[in-house]
């Protein structure tokens, strides 16, 4: 009997639980001695940013800090509108904001 009411609750508790876990601080990622940032939103807030494919716990709007030099994809996902995708560039001590409308 619990098994039947307890399995289409099992994958709510699952994903409350993993999303609960979400910090809260800026991402940083190990670096030498440049600064590079990157403020990336959204409209509609909220969309999950992955950087160059591995999801970075945040949600627009955020900074990604202390980047190293190069170019990152950074995809946005959220639920019912299209994935937006968009490459940026960032060079030693640079500082750059990506605005993306996501659509239908």
């Amino acid at each position: 009997m619990w098994g039947k009411l307890l399995k289409p609750v099992l994958p709510i508790l699952f994903l409350s639980t993993m999303l609960s876990g979400c910090r809260e601080d800026p991402l940083i990622y190990p670096s030498g001695n440049n600064m590079n940032k990157l403020y990336i939103e959204s409209s509609p807030e909220g969309a999950h940013i992955f950087l160059s494919g591995i999801y970075t716990e945040k949600r627009t709007p955020a900074w990604l800090l202390n980047l190293e030099p190069g170019s990152y994809q950074i995809t946005l996902k959220l639920g019912g509108l299209i994935d937006s995708t968009v490459v940026v560039t960032l060079n030693d001590n640079a500082t750059k904001t990506i605005i993306v409308k996501m659509e239908n």
